[in-house]
């Protein structure tokens, strides 16, 4: 039988649920959520963090939100590449999907394929 969440994750997941190909795993001590293969979130000590880039960090930031932070053996850890979700957009489900949208849009901007360089022989 499969562990149960906890119930903030429970509440994420559902609010979440709207998402196509929505899933989630178990990883490090919190969870990592999926849109198909795109990985854009993860809930950690009762806390959400979606992946951000340079077009939605701004948004983030302006609402007071925060880098997701972790213990290391050296200190403190800081990711930018995820920013915990403001408790005013947990609160308002519509709002919250079109984070998770934005979020997962910017992973997908991040694998957007280089351009190709041309290689000269000489």
């Amino acid at each position: 039988m499969p562990a149960r969440l906890p119930e903030f994750a429970a509440f994420v997941l559902d609010q979440l649920s709207p998402i196509p190909s929505l899933s989630h795993s178990r990883m490090f001590g919190g969870i990592g959520l999926r849109a198909g293969e795109t990985f854009f979130a993860i809930l950690m000590s009762g806390e959400l963090y979606f992946v951000v880039d340079e077009q939605t960090r701004r948004e983030y930031e302006a609402l007071g939100s925060g880098a997701f932070t972790y213990q290391k053996k050296t200190g403190l850890g800081i990711s930018r590449r995820y920013y915990r979700v403001p408790a005013e957009v947990l609160d308002e489900p519509e709002r919250l999907l079109a984070f998770a949208s934005a979020s997962i849009a910017a992973v997908r901007r991040g694998k957007a394929p280089a351009a190709r360089r041309s290689r000269r022989k000489t």
